[in-house]
C-alpha cells in the first residue's frame, strides 16, 4: 500500500482525525484509495508482461545505431508474446 493510499484510508476509517469531515469527501477518498490500489495491481501485471522484452534487451546493448534492425534473438517464451498481447489489450479496453 502506497503512503497516499494509507493516507486516504486511515481518514475515511477515522473521520474524528481531520476537521470538518464530510461524507461526501469521505466516499471520494474512499474511491481514490480503490483506484490507485487498482492501478498498482494493474502496473504489476504489466511491469511482468515486459520484464521477457527488457531481458532481452541486453543481448543487443550496446546501442549501435541498430534500433530499426530485427531482433534476431528471443530469449522469451511464446507465453511472454501472449500475456504481453493481453496485458495491452487490457490496457485499451479491447479484446484479445
Amino acid at each position: 500500500m502506497s503512503d497516499i493510499e494509507a493516507k486516504l484510508r486511515y481518514r475515511v476509517g477515522n473521520p474524528s482525525a481531520w476537521s470538518a469531515y464530510d461524507e461526501g469527501a469521505s466516499e471520494l477518498m474512499r474511491e481514490a484509495a480503490d483506484l490507485i490500489a487498482a492501478l498498482r495491481a494493474k502496473l504489476e501485471v504489466m511491469g511482468e508482461a515486459l520484464e521477457p522484452f527488457a531481458e532481452a534487451a541486453f543481448v543487443y546493448d550496446p546501442p549501435e545505431g541498430d534500433d530499426a534492425d530485427i531482433a534476431w534473438s528471443h530469449d522469451f517464451p511464446i507465453g511472454a508474446l501472449r500475456r504481453a498481447r493481453t496485458t495491452l489489450a487490457s490496457i485499451k479496453g479491447g479484446a484479445e
